[in-house]
C-alpha cells in the first residue's frame, strides 16, 4: 500500500492524514492546511517594505565605503576604477544586510517577499546601471545571478534570526 507521510508544519513529526490535530505538538492540522495554501499568495507591502530597506542599506554601505576608504588611505579623491570597486563592496554588504534585515522583520511564512523584492531592487538597479555605462554585456546577467544569490543569502540569514530569537518555526 502506498501510504502519503504528513510532517507537522510546527514541529516536524509525522502525523497520520486523518488526525486533526499533531500528537507531539498538538497543532491544527486543518489551520496547517489553510495556512500552506496561503503561502501561495504573496503580501505586497512586504515586498515594498524589502525593496525600499534593501535600496537604502545599499546606498548607506555603499555611502560608508567610499568615506571608510577616503578615511583610511588617506586620499582627498577616489579614482574611477577604485570608487567602483570599493563602492561595489559596499553595495553587496548593504544587499545582504538589507535582505536580512527584511527578512527577520516579515511575519511571512516564507522568505518570498523578500527575495521579490531583492528581486526588484537589484533588476531596477543594474538597468540603471547599464542605461548609465551606455552598453549591455552578458556579464551584467552573471552580475544579476551573483547579487541575487547574497541577497539570498541574507534572506536565508535573517529567517534563522528570527526563528532562533523568536523561537518560531516556520
Amino acid at each position: 500500500m502506498n501510504e502519503i507521510k504528513l510532517k507537522c508544519m510546527k514541529c516536524g513529526s509525522e502525523i497520520e492524514p486523518e488526525c486533526r490535530y499533531c500528537s507531539s505538538c498538538g497543532s491544527s492540522i486543518k489551520l496547517q492546511k489553510q495556512l500552506s495554501l496561503k503561502r501561495i499568495k504573496i503580501t505586497w507591502r512586504w515586498v515594498l517594505f524589502s525593496f525600499i530597506a534593501i535600496l537604502v542599506f545599499e546606498y548607506i554601505f555603499a555611502t560608508i565605503a567610499g568615506q571608510l576608504y577616503l578615511f583610511l588611505s588617506g586620499a582627498e579623491f577616489i579614482e574611477l576604477e577604485t570608487g567602483i570597486v570599493v563602492s561595489s563592496l559596499g553595495s553587496i554588504t548593504g544587499i545582504f544586510l538589507g535582505s536580512l534585515y527584511s527578512s527577520y522583520l516579515s511575519p511571512g511564512i516564507t522568505i518570498k517577499e523578500p527575495v521579490i523584492g531583492a528581486a526588484f531592487e537589484i533588476v531596477i538597479s543594474q538597468v540603471i546601471l547599464i542605461v548609465m555605462a551606455g552598453s549591455f554585456t552578458s556579464l551584467i546577467l552573471i552580475r544579476i545571478a551573483i547579487i541575487m544569490s547574497i541577497a539570498f543569502g541574507g534572506a536565508k540569514t535573517g529567517e534563522f534570526f528570527q526563528k532562533k530569537i523568536f523561537n518560531y518555526n516556520r
